[in-house]
């Protein structure tokens, strides 16, 4: 068995499913609608599928953690998620 630590700051990247691109333009509306004196929901970036998104790791945990279970869609393409990890160094 091979042991990996992965700090959850660091960044990871991946593409967009139509599923993903859904769920975050959904957490944007509701964010707009729960604070609409901050941010328009016309001003928030518009997701669609495709999109390559780069983030910590923690906030794909928050953005999809509860979209993410068996028998649910995927949020990104092949299911794939990329570590950009330099020893040491958060990108």
């Amino acid at each position: 068995m091979t042991k990996i630590e992965l700090n959850i700051n660091e960044h990871v990247e991946f593409e967009l499913t139509e599923y993903g691109a859904k769920i975050l333009n959904g957490n944007n509306l509701r964010l707009a609608l729960t604070y609409p004196g901050v941010i328009a929901f016309q001003d928030y970036k518009k997701y669609k599928e495709g999109d390559v998104i780069k983030m910590q790791l923690w906030k794909v945990m928050e953005e999809f953690g509860e979209h993410t279970s068996l028998g649910l869609g995927t949020f990104c393409k092949n299911a794939t998620i990329t570590f950009n990890h330099q020893q040491g160094v958060l990108k």
